[in-house]
């Protein structure tokens, strides 16, 4: 879980919504890692304590995920692939997955633990009364790895 501030990011397994562990970065810094299991399907879990609406961008490996606003509640928020199917709305599940890795012929490659790593991160803005979004005010960029 990364908080700061007011808001809150983790990621969750997506039947129990049970925070998946976690490992700090040493020494202590803003980077937090899950730890999961290739083919996993997870939510990310928002969550404002601050009082009003605020706006939050969700991006997952650098591609933007969605964009909501949000309310401070006690539970807070899952997100996820956001589908309409026969009209029907819903949020589906996240899957995390493997890389493939191939190296060029011919070349010597030493494979590394940070190739299985990807990034979720979230930014929280403030809403103004008119529903307009204050890119410029940011409160928090939050990441997890």
């Amino acid at each position: 879980m990364v908080k700061s501030g007011n808001f809150l990011l983790e990621l969750v397994e997506a039947g129990s919504k049970e925070p998946f562990k976690e490992h700090a970065e040493r020494p202590p810094g803003r980077r937090v890692f899950a730890e999961v299991e290739p083919n996993t399907d997870y939510f990310v879990h928002i969550k404002s304590e601050r009082s009003g609406r605020v706006a939050v961008e969700i991006f997952v490996d650098g591609v933007l995920l969605g964009r909501s606003i949000i309310s401070k509640c006690s539970r807070g928020s899952y997100r996820g692939l956001y589908e309409v199917n026969n009209g029907m709305k819903a949020i589906t599940a996240l899957s995390f997955s493997t890389m493939n890795f191939m190296p060029e012929k011919g070349s010597i490659t030493k494979t590394t633990q940070s190739m299985s790593k990807g990034t979720v991160r979230a930014s929280f803005y403030a809403v103004r009364k008119t529903n307009k979004i204050e890119k410029r005010n940011s409160y928090i960029t939050s990441s997890l790895s």
